[in-house]
C-alpha cells in the first residue's frame, strides 16, 4: 500500500471516530441510560391501577395539545399546566396556558375543596389506569406529551409521563382546564 493511500485511510478513520464521538447522547430520565433516538417505554407493573384514597394534597397535569386543532376542543393549539397543592390549610394553585404567541400564568389561592373537585375528574376519568406509564422518546421538544404527579394523603400516588403525546381524554383536560379557569380573578 503506498503513503497516499495509507494517509487517506488513516484520515478517514480519524473523522469517522472524530464525527462519532461529537454525535449527542441523550439520557432517558429516571435511568440515566444513554440512549441514541431510542425509545423508552416502560410500565411499573407494582403501580396500582387502583387508589383507595379520596384525598388529594398535591396536583399536576401537564398536557401539550398544540398539534390538536381548534375544530375537535376549544383547547386545541395550546399548552396547559395545572398545579394544585395544599399549604397550611388552604390549596395554592397555578393556571399555565402556553402558545407560540406567549404563556398566560395566573396562580391563585382556594380553599381545600378545590382539591376534592380535582378528585371527581381524576376519579370520573380513571387517572389511575395510567399510574407507571413511563414513555420517552428521545429527540423530541422537551414540551411534548403530558404528565401527571398526583399525590395522596395516604401515601398513595399517581404518576405517568409520555412525552411522544397525550394519553389523558381531551375531555378530562377541558374539564381540568375549566375548574382551573374557573379560579382565576
Amino acid at each position: 500500500m503506498n503513503s497516499k493511500v495509507l494517509i487517506a485511510v488513516l484520515l478517514v478513520m480519524v473523522i469517522a471516530v472524530t464525527a462519532s464521538a461529537c454525535k449527542k447522547k441523550v439520557e432517558a430520565p429516571e435511568t440515566g441510560q444513554v440512549i441514541d433516538g431510542g425509545v423508552t417505554n416502560t410500565e411499573d407493573p407494582a403501580a396500582p391501577k387502583k387508589i383507595e384514597s379520596k384525598t388529594i394534597i398535591t396536583f399536576h397535569c401537564y398536557v401539550n395539545l398544540g398539534n390538536l386543532e381548534e375544530k375537535d376542543s376549544r383547547l386545541g393549539g395550546y399548552t396547559y399546566d395545572f398545579e394544585a397543592r395544599l399549604e397550611n390549610g388552604a390549596v395554592k394553585g397555578t393556571y399555565k396556558k402556553s402558545s407560540y404567541d406567549g404563556m398566560e400564568e395566573k396562580p391563585f389561592r382556594e380553599s381545600h375543596e378545590f382539591l376534592n373537585e380535582i378528585f371527581t375528574i381524576v376519579d370520573k376519568y380513571d387517572f389511575a389506569q395510567f399510574n407507571g406509564k413511563k414513555h420517552f422518546v428521545a429527540g423530541l421538544p422537551e414540551d411534548f406529551g403530558s404528565t401527571i404527579e398526583i399525590n395522596f394523603k395516604s401515601g398513595e400516588k399517581i404518576n405517568a409521563s409520555d412525552n411522544q403525546g397525550s394519553f389523558l381524554p381531551v375531555e378530562a383536560v377541558e374539564e381540568l382546564e375549566a375548574l382551573f379557569r374557573s379560579r382565576l380573578n
